[in-house]
């Protein structure tokens, strides 16, 4: 595992485009990201709050699913890890998958609430 370089976008890309989710616009994905090559990938958005947010975490779908899940683990831990040393308080987590949100729960998170998350292009 390392930390994602910006060639990697086209992998992740790639996974995104066979899973059938709509395409990526990579401008809205933060540099603060960790990558398993041809396994999984996780980001983390840096606020100028106490609070950072994991999103877009996604894996090969060609990938062992059992393999992949461990890395998804091993990049939060690594993302919480990175933000910690930044100064972050907390992590909070938008997810709408029910594996990642088994990987939060596992991972120490706790339910604030349920909400839906609009987005408008500027």
């Amino acid at each position: 595992m390392r930390r994602v370089r910006k060639e990697d976008m086209v992998e992740i890309g790639r996974w995104n485009d066979e899973r059938g989710l709509p395409p990526l616009d990579f401008s809205v994905y933060p540099m603060l990201g960790f990558i398993e090559p041809g396994v999984a990938a996780g980001f983390m958005h840096r606020t100028d709050t106490s609070i950072a947010i994991f999103e877009n975490f996604i894996s090969n779908p060609q990938a062992d699913k059992v393999k992949a899940r461990e890395v998804m683990g091993e990049i939060a831990k690594a993302l919480e890890e990175a933000v910690k040393i930044l100064g972050f308080k907390y992590s909070t987590a938008v997810i709408n998958i029910k594996s990642i949100e088994d990987l939060a729960i596992q991972n120490g998170m706790k339910l604030i609430g349920a909400y839906r998350v609009y987005r408008k292009e500027l």
